[in-house]
């Protein structure tokens, strides 16, 4: 089962998803209500290329 947190900086109202699960299925992604102005962090062994690329397109995506 995938885990995404949510974070909120709260001083900078501010606020981004995680997610450390070592692989992520498009499913989940799709899930997630996320927006251009969304930043979601992952790991990058996570995600293939694809899957990279149109994630990248939905949010401000960061790999770790």
């Amino acid at each position: 089962m995938t885990k995404c947190y949510l974070h909120k900086l709260l001083d900078r109202l501010q606020s981004f998803l995680i997610c450390l699960d070592n692989t992520l299925q498009p499913s989940t992604l799709s899930a997630l209500p996320l927006t251009k102005d969304h930043v979601f962090v992952c790991l990058n062994k996570a995600l293939d290329d694809t899957l990279a690329a149109n994630l990248a397109l939905q949010c401000r995506l960061k790999k770790i």
